[in-house]
């Protein structure tokens, strides 16, 4: 997929969320910003490479809400996510493609650690309980798309330092996400919000040569609601 499209896609999106809040007082429309700190990992279906470690990342963007019921809404937004994952490779025979020093092979027992930028767009349904005081506890759950941004690997054994990767990332993922936390209240509609979040790779997002890849994210979520 071209970049200029996903980019121009997401300039469109955040526009649409921007629009969309700042009529929300008229319309039963909720506007919000987060910044949630990450983990993320792979998830592998064969013993050829190991999972190692779980890389920190971020995750920063804007959320709207439309309630379609009192306590019931669709939640979307666009955030911009910063990502890794980390393989050994436990068998010889695969390849790292990169941009500038071309495709490298990849000796058995070597660590592969890779950084990726992505764009996300969420969708689901976010649920909430009746208020407590200053407090309400909601539940989210739904599906994510992925639009891969930038790719890169450091790999000691092969003298790479932050090499920009080319395809070895997927260019589009889905993954599904869920979500528990709380909002207190601030006054009308504004409010803070915390919670604890998983998002479940559905289709691969990493191609190291076989099967299928997919990441996972654990993350915690943080933000504000106007």
């Amino acid at each position: 997929m071209n970049r200029f499209v996903v980019a121009r896609s997401f300039v469109l999106v955040a526009l649409l969320c921007v629009a969309m809040g700042a009529r929300a007082q008229k319309q039963r429309f909720r506007f919000g910003v987060h910044i949630d700190p990450t983990l993320t990992w792979f998830s592998l279906d064969n013993n050829r490479f190991l999972n190692v470690g779980a890389p920190v990342g971020l995750s920063t963007g804007v959320e709207f809400e439309v309630f379609f019921a009192p306590r019931y809404s669709f939640a979307m937004g666009v955030s911009y996510d910063l990502r890794g994952g980390n393989l050994r490779y436990r068998e010889s025979g695969y390849s790292l493609r990169t941009s500038y020093s071309g495709t490298k092979e990849v000796p058995a027992g070597t660590f592969v650690g890779t950084r990726a930028s992505f764009i996300r767009l969420p969708i689901g349904v976010k649920m909430r309980a009746i208020e407590i005081g200053y407090w309400t506890l909601f539940a989210t759950a739904g599906l994510t798309l992925h639009y891969n941004v930038t790719q890169s690997a450091t790999v000691p054994d092969l003298g790479l330092e932050s090499e920009s990767l080319k395809g070895m990332y997927k260019t589009m993922s889905m993954g599904y996400m869920l979500r528990l936390g709380t909002e207190y209240s601030l006054g009308g509609s504004s409010a803070i919000v915390a919670g604890l979040g998983f998002n479940g790779g559905i289709s691969p997002a990493y191609d190291a040569g076989l099967g299928y890849i997919r990441m996972n994210e654990l993350h915690l979520h943080l933000g504000f609601v106007f």
